[in-house]
């Protein structure tokens, strides 16, 4: 076990279509070489002794590093073999993402793995529907932070919102927040079973008292991400705690329609093929 722990393993490259100059790639191009003085790359270039496309291809490198510490893959897949997770961790590294979001089980093994290594490890309780009992939520929270969770996300009851129950579910999320002591807290809002006007009340009680690091909109059993909802809670939270996009991706574009309606990170089990994506789009920058 320990020999896994410190093995690298090699990262099989996903297979990527041939890159077509689409409305796609030419998102990908305004978002790494939007500069506000147009002649900058140029100066930049001719200071260096290279061609534009050379410096427009190293800006993207550089600006696409900045865009994995957005990224938190989500692992939550428990089938899967111990090499065959240790494998997916290697991917979180090798792009430098900004953490991976695990099962309260797979906490204690990720976080041997990936220690000094700059990559988070945040575990997501009671996931995906938040009606386990306050009691086991509780537990799970205990045994993540005992095996080195650096950050938790609590998944709301919907049933406790749709019952109009707000005091009680804001003293759940307090109490789950005491257990997880320094940990960052962030929460999970199934936006399938919610709407934005049931949820406002809950959010805005929690959020004000500087709790929540985070607030992350997905819509269960869909996976597409909310975009939506990630522009409402932005416009809701008001600086008090950052908002993430949440849900599975099909390009890198989705990525950036994201940031651009205020999500400041992004959760989604499809980070590595983003990375690998964007990797192969930043080479053609310069053409």
């Amino acid at each position: 076990m320990e020999e896994v722990n410190n093995e690298v393993i090699e990262i099989e490259e996903l297979p990527i279509d041939e890159l077509e100059e689409n409305e796609s790639c030419k998102a990908i191009k305004e978002y790494f070489l939007k500069e506000e003085n147009p002649s900058c790359m140029k100066e930049l270039a001719d200071l260096f002794g290279q061609s534009e496309g050379e410096m427009s291809k190293e800006f993207g490198v550089f600006k696409a590093k900045k865009l994995y510490k957005k990224l938190n893959f989500l692992i939550v897949d428990n089938t899967l073999f111990y090499e065959e997770f240790i494998k997916r961790l290697n991917v979180a590294v090798k792009y430098g993402f900004k953490g991976v979001t695990v099962l309260p089980n797979s906490v204690k093994k990720a976080k041997q793995f990936l220690v000094g290594k700059g990559v988070e490890v945040r575990t997501i309780i009671d996931y995906p529907l938040g009606e386990e009992l306050l009691k086991s939520r509780l537990q799970s929270v205990k045994t993540a932070v005992k095996n080195g969770a650096d950050s938790i996300v609590i998944t709301l009851p919907t049933s406790l919102i749709k019952n109009a129950e707000y005091k009680r579910a804001v003293k759940e999320f307090n109490k789950l927040s005491k257990v997880a002591r320094k940990c960052k807290i962030s929460l999970l809002i199934d936006f399938l079973k919610v709407n934005f006007n049931e949820v406002k009340p809950f959010i805005e009680s929690v959020t004000a008292k500087g709790k929540v690091y985070s607030v992350i909109p997905y819509n269960s059993f869909l996976s597409v991400m909310n975009f939506v909802a990630v522009k409402d809670l932005c416009e809701l939270s008001m600086h008090s705690c950052i908002v993430e996009g949440a849900g599975k991706i099909e390009s890198a574009t989705e990525i950036i329609t994201a940031l651009n309606n205020g999500a400041s990170e992004i959760l989604s089990p499809d980070c590595p093929f983003i990375a690998q994506e964007l990797d192969g789009k930043i080479n053609t920058l310069n053409t």
